[in-house]
């Protein structure tokens, strides 16, 4: 990735500024109160420049600045998406996503025209979601602090921007708003999850733009703890490698609320508090650009989304660690339409302001990997659509919307994903399923046991992921696999090893895992174990695939846009097959109560064979044009 300045010159800066960094516990927030509004964020030297930058004609912009205008049309009380209905599709949080996205689109097109119309279209919907909104809130199926932090967030936003002309009896709803919704709350343990970074910057925006109304002398400790929070957060979700913790697309969501709270620190409070220099957190756009395949996917793990979203987020990091070169792929999804409903798109048109015209470049890197609390490791031959592409992982089911699927692996090559993940659906329904399975237990297992029944639904158990299963058992939920070998030799193979032995403890004593990719974009998957003394492995290497299989007796067979790919391993005694993709198909405690149908375009597949107690194994599965 490119820099405009010498990273020498850049890291010295950063080590000079951390010496002085300002401690939250001691801060004047006397000082956040005396400032007039707007403090959050965007300043009018900001607006001046996206002007400026709109008359002569700057596409990205314009895009997003059109993109913004066009969102205040959804800022009206008999909006749908703003009345909420129990035990329909939508919950409290969408109600509060539509609103954050129309009360920053309206905030900025107030400020940017000067229209009090825009302010006279915001009122009425503050008075009928006050009025609804505990209702809402009482009702709804998911209770989650990001609920009450993505509305309050936007009843900030509202109150600080349109200050100057708002009626002064919704003044005194969104301070009553922001009150309870946010600065009285209690939360839960929020730590090292992306509710962190959603809560965090909701509360630092509603304390800043309310700040005149709230005890100046409590306020400090109150900050340090929430900068504390996050920082803490911070460090598990970024170090050591910037990768995040819980999969791309959740990666994405943090990403955007961790730029909101930055953002929020440094214009409001005059300080980031030393966050910037969490370890790892400036490595962070690298895993995002390696996250996406070369077929324009997601490396699929967990409960990551298949569809790659527009993070305007990353075009803040672009300015804050100076490196436009990251905005490569971003701007292509700008240019695709992707902005045009997003509700952060206001964390891209400062940045975008404020680089001008902007020159980006292709990356040159072709391997990506990151240790820490959710390891991967990834690996292309080249950033071209027909290039191959290997996204592998390791860490533990414990790890926030993780499956239990360490060791599993993500393939494209020739312009094809040859190995997939399972997709996931509403989180209800296996929240349901899971429930009813513990209603016909006699006896629920704990859920650091492998047999709970959180890990027998269908897309979470290793059973239906590209990985090992031994003996028909799951991984275990608290195991770790760490990576313990890189391999990245110029122009030779890319990759690296995971040690599973952990996720299989009681049936493996030894268990390791090397994935492959090498520059005629075949690839290598090969394993290596010890069977405990006490009994036979039965053992099950499982390929899921968007691309419908043939088995025969000697390999599988994989073919898709006039290329065919064979699957092949020296496993000894290895019989090939193909499995239902189908939790309706299997004796599993959720099966039951699981849709069947969720899964169509999906195929399992891969082989079995027996490895006898206390014997060793050494077997490589290779995929080869």
């Amino acid at each position: 990735m490119s820099s405009n300045l010498p990273l020498k010159f850049i890291l010295t800066v950063l080590a000079l500024a951390s010496l002085s960094v300002a401690r939250a516990s001691d801060f004047d927030f006397a000082a956040v109160a005396s400032k007039p509004h707007p403090r959050l964020m965007m300043s009018d030297g900001d607006l001046k420049l996206i002007s400026k930058e709109l008359s002569r004609g700057n596409p990205n912009v314009t895009v997003m600045h059109e993109a913004l205008m066009g969102q205040t049309s959804g800022m009206k009380v008999e909006n749908k998406q703003f009345q909420y209905v129990p035990d329909g599709m939508k919950t409290p949080l969408f109600v509060s996503r539509e609103f954050l996205k129309c009360a920053i689109a309206c905030s900025y097109a107030y400020r940017y025209s000067k229209d009090k119309g825009y302010v006279r279209m915001t009122e009425p919907v503050i008075e009928y979601l006050s009025a609804n909104y505990e209702d809402w809130i009482n009702q709804g199926p998911i209770k989650a602090p990001i609920v009450e932090a993505e509305y309050t967030l936007g009843l900030a936003i509202v109150y600080d921007w349109m200050y100057k002309d708002l009626k002064p009896e919704v003044k005194a709803i969104l301070r009553e708003q922001i009150d309870k919704w946010m600065l009285k709350k209690k939360w839960k343990e929020t730590r090292g999850h992306n509710r962190s970074q959603v809560c965090n910057a909701a509360w630092f925006a509603c304390a800043a733009a309310v700040a005149e109304t709230l005890p100046s002398e409590e306020m400090p400790a109150r900050l340090s703890e929430r900068v504390e929070d996050l920082r803490e957060t911070m460090r598990m979700i970024y170090s050591p490698d910037g990768a995040g913790n819980e999969s791309p697309s959740y990666w994405s969501y943090g990403a955007n609320f961790q730029a909101f709270a930055l953002w929020v620190l440094e214009s409001a409070y005059g300080s980031s508090f030393g966050l910037l220099d969490v370890p790892g957190f400036r490595m962070t756009l690298d895993y995002h650009a390696f996250s996406v395949g070369n077929t324009g996917v997601y490396f699929t793990y967990g409960d990551c989304n298949r569809t790659v979203s527009a993070v305007p987020s990353v075009w803040y990091y672009a300015w804050l660690f100076n490196q436009p070169g990251y905005l490569n792929a971003e701007i292509r999804l700008l240019d695709k339409g992707l902005y045009t409903y997003n509700r952060e798109v206001i964390l891209g048109i400062v940045p975008a302001a404020r680089f001008g015209k902007v020159k980006t470049v292709a990356p040159s890197e072709k391997l990506y990997a990151a240790r820490g609390s959710a390891p991967v490791i990834i690996a292309r031959t080249g950033w071209n659509k027909e290039d191959a592409y290997l996204g592998f992982k390791g860490g533990s089911p414990k790890t926030g919307h993780a499956h239990v699927d360490e060791g599993s692996f993500i393939y494209e090559a020739y312009g094809v994903r040859w190995a997939s993940d399972l997709p996931h659906g509403t989180y209800q329904i296996y929240r349901n399923a899971i429930k009813a399975a513990k209603r016909s237990m006699a006896s629920v297992p704990e859920p650091t046991s492998r047999e709970h029944p959180a890990w027998d639904i269908f897309h979470v158990s290793n059973r239906q992921h590209n990985t090992l299963t031994v003996n028909s058992h799951n991984q275990h939920p608290l195991a770790e696999a760490a990576i313990v070998e890189v391999f990245d030799t110029v122009g030779g193979k890319l990759g690296g090893a995971l040690d599973l032995s952990a996720m299989y403890a009681g049936d493996l004593s030894s268990c390791r895992r090397t994935a492959l990719l090498y520059p005629d974009q075949s690839l290598d998957i090969r394993d290596v174990f010890t069977v405990c003394d006490s009994t036979d492995a039965q053992v099950r290497w499982t390929l899921c695939t968007q691309v419908e299989p043939v088995i025969r007796e000697d390999c599988i067979e994989l073919s898709s846009k006039g290329i065919k790919i064979i699957v092949r391993t020296d496993a000894p005694g290895a019989v090939y097959q193909q499995w239902p993709c189908d939790p309706k198909a299997y004796e599993t405690s959720t099966s039951r109560y699981e849709k069947g149908d969720e899964y169509k375009g999906f195929y399992l597949c891969g082989f079995t064979f027996t490895a006898p107690a206390g014997s060793s194994r050494d077997i490589t599965t290779t995929f080869r044009k």
